[in-house]
């Protein structure tokens, strides 16, 4: 085998294997393709192609019809089991319209005579490329489409929401007990709903209850039901949540706030499936799937004795946790526009807008309140806007004329490098308002890169 790899040039630039078993073409070809421009390798036979293809994945393969053991469109079905998005050209001596046929029907992209001529052979491959590009950018397009339509109403492409929509994904087939994790705003009942609407409880209702918005004495009922007489003011029987949600899902939100005496029963239904309603003797059996929130740290929970410890294992069967909104600020702009519209038509306030500098001044904001105060925020904006934009006072309700600045962790002194190049990255974001593209530009380095230096410092 023989491989010829000139200096790679331009790292962006398309990458070709070429296979063909005559030494002087191969290596003229190979030299032609990287004067225009190409990162060019070459061997001498399919087997070699393919055992290069176990490490490396060209974008496109120029290949002999004619080589030893195998044919260039044997070849090119083999290429294309092992990587679908390259693309094959077929060069041959032997041309025939049958051939040129076979070699399309089988995964090819075209096919060129020989001997080669350098301008249509550049076309053939520029083509090549360009309807590769195009079927990458329609999947990826296609992708987010179906990412987007799995959460119609959640807005955030960050990479933490990332981690959450791949999360919910895995997920949402599976029957399993979920826990979101997450503080008060942050859209914990959004993703819950997400979850229920890809899932094949979809076709059941999606219920729910706040535990801590409901009297301890009331709860009970309100989860299992009661019959006739059960208690004063029971003078008919009352379906529970749990026969509500029937085969759908039921939301547990802010479980933590449960009494102990009722985490005991909401454990035996999820070991079990079964409840009985309050002053009846009847065992019923529930087909629900059970979906648990809560804004408190389930271990501190346990540790204080909030959350029965065995209901902590039985609920965390897969954890969610729910970024805050000061930990996402890549979503603000996004999330800010997204409610403007809605309360602009909400309130017949249209063309309402934020100017650069208010947006700079979301951007810089905490946010404690995290999602939920950001949207009243911005209906804050909308009613309070004079000539279709308010005061940063106005929308931030902070009483100051400018909101409070991100505040950041005192560093240790001396700084460690990590340290360093941790409060270089942060202070770097906050100079690119939150543009994290910006900001690994500023700094002359990848978008990755930047997210380490971003993630927080252990102590």
């Amino acid at each position: 085998m023989a491989v010829v790899q000139p200096a790679d040039g331009n790292s962006a630039a398309a990458s070709i294997l070429i296979v063909e078993d005559d030494s002087a073409f191969r290596e003229t070809v190979a030299e032609m393709l990287f004067t225009a421009g190409y990162r060019t390798r070459a061997v001498d036979s399919a087997e070699a192609a393919l055992e290069l293809l176990k490490t490396w994945i060209p974008d496109l393969v120029l290949t002999d019809h004619k080589l030893p053991k195998m044919t260039g469109i044997e070849l090119t079905q083999a290429v294309k089991r092992q990587s679908p998005a390259t693309e094959v050209v077929v060069m041959t001596a032997f041309s025939t319209l049958a051939l040129a046929i076979s070699a399309v029907k089988r995964g090819a992209f075209d096919f060129i005579e020989k001997p080669i001529d350098y301008e249509s052979l550049i076309l053939v491959i520029e083509r090549a490329l360009e309807h590769q590009r195009l079927v990458l950018e329609r999947e990826r397009l296609q992708e987010q489409l179906l990412q987007r339509g799995a959460f119609p109403e959640i807005v955030g492409d960050s990479p933490a929401m990332q981690r959450v929509y791949e999360r919910v994904r895995a997920v949402a087939a599976t029957r399993a007990t979920v826990l979101i994790v997450g503080e008060h705003g942050t859209g914990k009942d959004l993703i819950a709903k997400a979850i229920h609407s890809q899932s094949q409880c979809s076709q059941g209702p999606y219920v729910r209850v706040n535990c801590a918005a409901v009297p301890a004495s009331l709860l009970e009922s309100i989860m299992f039901g009661h019959e006739r007489g059960a208690f004063t003011g029971a003078v008919a029987r009352k379906i529970g949540l749990f026969e509500r949600a029937g085969e759908g899902t039921l939301l547990l939100d802010e479980v933590t706030e449960m009494a102990p005496e009722l985490q005991a029963k909401l454990l035996r239904v999820l070991q079990t499936g079964e409840f009985e309603r309050v002053g009846g003797r009847e065992t019923l059996h529930s087909e629900a799937r059970v979906v648990a929130a809560t804004n408190v740290p389930p271990k501190e929970a346990v540790a204080s004795g909030k959350l029965r410890a065995d209901l902590y294992y039985r609920l965390n069967v897969v954890t969610i946790s729910m970024p805050p909104l000061r930990e996402r600020r890549e979503d603000i702009p996004a999330l800010a526009t997204s409610f403007l519209r809605t309360f602009s038509r909400r309130h017949g306030r249209p063309g309402f807008l934020l100017s650069p500098a208010t947006m700079r001044a979301l951007l810089r904001y905490e946010w404690p309140g995290n999602v939920r105060e950001l949207e009243n925020a911005m209906e804050r904006a909308v009613l309070l806007g004079g000539s279709g934009e308010a005061s940063i006072v106005d929308i931030l309700d902070t009483g100051e004329d400018e909101p409070a600045p991100v505040r950041h962790a005192r560093l240790p002194l001396p700084m460690t490098l990590r340290a360093l190049e941790h409060m270089a990255a942060l202070q770097t974001l906050e100079l690119a308002r939150g543009n994290k593209s910006e900001a690994a530009r500023l700094l002359g380095i990848s978008r990755d890169t930047l997210y380490e230096k971003l993630r927080p410092l252990k102590t």
